[in-house]
């Protein structure tokens, strides 16, 4: 988790010098804040019922509401985010944290871009996995798919360039909604991006990712082997192989032991 709090600087736990955990505790204001949350997915829900739910989180004694936002609930196409609720009242996310507000509930927003929560795709929107150019590839050039119902759809490759542009996009929509309900003037006090993030927990050898943009010749592979070996001599020492330029190298695709190890 990454703090929300208004001009943090480079430690996740220290402001100003100031500590902001203490004893499993935030500290906000020289108040202890226990870090005990109530789940309420505001997206999956009638908005008449938000404020009886906030108020059964309240009455157990739990200081923090923490809730997902489902990009594929938000975005139904790739040039359209609707957080303000104009065409499903259920996606008014500033009405949300307004009754959080003054229900004296501090808020997680856990934003993704994969957020899994048993949402359908694990949240990535439709029309992203439906984009063949980004979804993860296995050792076989194979598609990769999520392991179980709600998840069995193709993966998108984090490293994609068009993947980021949109995550990038995704998340700047979300930074503008959701930025005057930080603390301390607002109620939000931890921000969460990805959640179990793992290529629908495909993250086994050879499983993923052969995407072209990392396996193809060089493709980002072969270019961190570049970053990290600098010459391509070191390289051939290291792994007894007779590569003239690392362009040409891709992704091993089995397991091959090098003869005398």
């Amino acid at each position: 988790m990454l703090t929300c709090l208004k001009e943090m600087k480079e430690s996740a736990l220290i402001s100003k010098g100031v500590s902001l955990i203490s004893d499993n505790s935030l500290v906000l204001n020289g108040k202890s804040v226990p870090i005990l949350s109530g789940e309420v997915q505001f997206f999956r829900m009638d908005p008449q019922v938000w404020e009886p739910s906030l108020e059964h989180v309240k009455k157990l004694g739990l200081p923090i509401v923490s809730t997902y936002l489902s990009w594929r609930r938000f975005s139904k196409d790739p040039d359209q985010v609707d957080l303000s609720g104009e065409s499903d009242p259920r996606l008014n996310v500033p009405r949300f944290l307004d009754m959080c507000k003054k229900a004296q509930l501090y808020v997680t927003v856990k934003p993704g871009p994969w957020i899994c929560g048993e949402e359908i795709n694990g949240g990535y929107p439709d029309w992203l996995i439906d984009q063949p150019a980004l979804q993860v590839m296995d050792a076989q050039d194979q598609p990769v798919k999520g392991y179980q119902y709600p998840f069995q759809s193709p993966i998108p490759s984090y490293f994609h360039p068009d993947y980021q542009f949109h995550v990038r996009r995704w998340l700047e929509a979300v930074d503008k909604v959701i930025k005057p309900y930080c603390y301390p003037d607002g109620p939000i006090i931890l921000l969460q991006l990805d959640n179990e993030p793992s290529f629908a927990f495909h993250d086994r050898m050879f499983e993923s990712d052969y995407n072209p943009v990392i396996a193809r010749r060089g493709g980002l592979y072969s270019s961190w082997l570049k970053e990290k070996y600098v010459s391509i001599t070191t390289l051939n020492d290291c792994y007894e192989s007779a590569f003239t330029e690392f362009a040409e190298i891709t992704p091993p695709r089995k397991l091959e032991l090098m003869k005398g190890k």
